[in-house]
């Protein structure tokens, strides 16, 4: 699964590296003047390669870099042709943090490679030969050891490869395919939050990686040849090799090349004698999930741990669980039989438990033979109850109304209130921001008013209040303020400047002469 890495490693001192044991530095010299070319000292152990290089910036400062295959350091460095689990990498990083004082949790990533080893359907010089292209890219020959092997896509932030593993070692009579993503710039798995070592232990992470390397694959254009060429059109047949040319996949724009690829899959399912594509799609889907399976602990261990299996479990014992209550009375007994299929309580246990039939939540109809997940006979029945928590949610928003409404017009002499009024008028509707001091209109435009948002100076989540709740806030506005008219006359008012846009809270009121009343008219129709 996980191969290559490129690690930088924080928290190393130069001491624990140089004095390790398990690490024999060497370094390049000039040989005219027994310098150090670069400065670099170089380890190497179980296929991993570990470097000390000075820093460039800071005099003293060093850069701890490891490089090199996880995979065969499991296999003491000489080979990478076997499965790899996730446990298999906890181990290992486990092993290098206890060897290498390394912490997982500030060792950062600067690459790594990902990926499967599969046995493909095919032998795997026809899946070479049937490669394409990848969307608008061409593959190019990869080399392994200076020897040509597969093929590859080069891109700036990762490159796919696909390559003969078995060839790489020479391992006769076995295919193994190789299919991987390497990653050269951690930016390409930015949103998988991937950055640290202890991150390649998180599961929830690493699976993210397994719909990276299927889309890879599925976007190939794989070509096979294996075709009924004799049920096809002229058309069709000229059509077919001409998406067999990887050069014009390069030539077609981003529309082109998805029509393209739409109508070259439907000629390869129509007339296609084999389905390799699909094949090797469910093998590198399924190969993933092994890899990344946690594997149960030991049950039992031998005494000699040299024949000692990997996994060790016992038969199923057939016992009793008794199920206690909080008032320590028996509520039921559960078996578990050592041979089920001959245990005629166990088969009595589950005849019992397939006729209990499941009902719908609504109003209780058997609905077995529905989906499991199934809950409500029908439509109506879904519709209902549905209908049921709209009104509940629709009475609490009410009380919570009510009881906002109650204290807002206990304070209306005390209060400074800034209200957002929507309205309708003429099939069209209509929003005011103004100040509670501000409102004087009729009836029948109060009537129109069905919401009203209280903005609060302390920063607090606005007051809502809906339909007549709104409606009574403004009657009793309106009443207020024409109250105060009387009283005080209209030669003097109170002029409000609007609420600062930036922090929400109203400017200081501004003395005028003359009335200030804004009446609900047409204003900004709301969007």
């Amino acid at each position: 699964m996980i191969d290559g890495i490129y690690l930088e490693c924080a928290g190393v001192t130069y001491k624990d590296w140089i004095n390790n044991r398990h690490l024999n530095f060497f370094a390049t010299i000039n040989p005219e003047t027994a310098e150090l070319k670069n400065g670099n000292l170089t380890a190497v152990y179980k296929g991993l390669k570990f470097f000390i290089k000075p820093s460039s910036i800071q005099a003293g400062k060093y850069h701890f870099i490891i490089q090199g295959s996880l995979h065969k350091y499991r296999n003491n460095g000489k080979h990478n042709a076997d499965s790899f689990t996730i446990s298999d990498l906890k181990a290992v990083i486990q092993d290098l943090q206890t060897k290498f004082k390394i912490d997982p949790d500030t060792t950062y990533l600067r690459g790594f490679e990902f990926g499967v080893n599969i046995t493909p359907p095919i032998p795997v010089k026809e899946v070479l030969k049937s490669l394409v292209a990848y969307k608008g890219y061409n593959f190019s020959m990869l080399k392994i050891d200076g020897k040509q092997n597969g093929k590859q896509i080069k891109q700036q932030r990762h490159r796919a490869k696909i390559y003969d593993k078995a060839k790489q070692y020479d391992i006769k009579d076995k295919q193994l395919l190789r299919i991987e993503i390497a990653v050269k710039k951690m930016a390409f798995v930015k949103p998988l939050n991937i950055v640290t070592l202890q991150d390649l232990t998180d599961l929830n992470k690493v699976l993210q990686l397994k719909p990276v390397l299927l889309n890879f694959w599925n976007d190939v254009i794989f070509y096979d040849k294996k075709v009924r060429y004799k049920d096809m059109t002229n058309f069709e047949q000229k059509k077919l090799l001409y998406y067999a040319s990887p050069r014009n996949w390069t030539d077609f724009d981003k529309k082109q090349r998805y029509r393209a690829k739409k109508h070259f899959e439907q000629l390869i399912s129509k007339y296609g004698t084999a389905q390799n594509k699909a094949l090797l799609y469910d093998k590198i889907n399924t190969e993933f999930e092994n890899l990344t399976a946690e594997i149960c602990p030991r049950i039992n261990q031998l005494s000699n741990e040299s024949v000692s299996p990997k996994m060790s479990t016992f038969d199923p014992l057939k016992y009793r669980v008794n199920l206690w209550t909080f008032n320590k009375e028996i509520k039921s007994n559960i078996f578990l039989p050592k041979n089920p299929k001959n245990d005629p309580d166990f088969i009595a246990y589950l005849k019992s438990q397939k006729n209990t039939p499941r009902r719908c939540v609504v109003c209780g109809t058997d609905i077995s033979q529905k989906r499991p997940h199934a809950q409500y006979c029908s439509k109506t029945c879904n519709n209902k109850l549905n209908g049921k928590r709209r009104t509940h949610r629709r009475q609490a928003q009410r009380q919570t109304e009510i009881v906002n409404l109650s204290g807002i017009l206990q304070n209306i002499n005390k209060s400074d209130l800034w209200l957002t009024i929507k309205y309708k008028q003429g099939g069209a509707t209509y929003g005011d921001l103004l100040h509670q001091s501000e409102i004087a209109t009729d009836r029948q435009t109060i009537r129109q008013v069905y919401e009203i948002v209280i903005n609060r100076q302390d920063n607090a989540p606005p007051v809502i209040l809906t339909r007549q709740r709104a409606r009574q806030l403004i009657k009793a506005l309106n009443d207020y303020n024409r109250n105060n008219d009387r009283n005080t006359g209209t030669a003097t008012g109170t002029k409000h400047t609007r609420p600062d846009e930036r922090t929400g809270t109203p400017a200081r009121p501004e003395q005028d002469t003359g009335t200030d009343k804004r009446i609900l008219t047409k204003n900004q129709k709301i969007k």
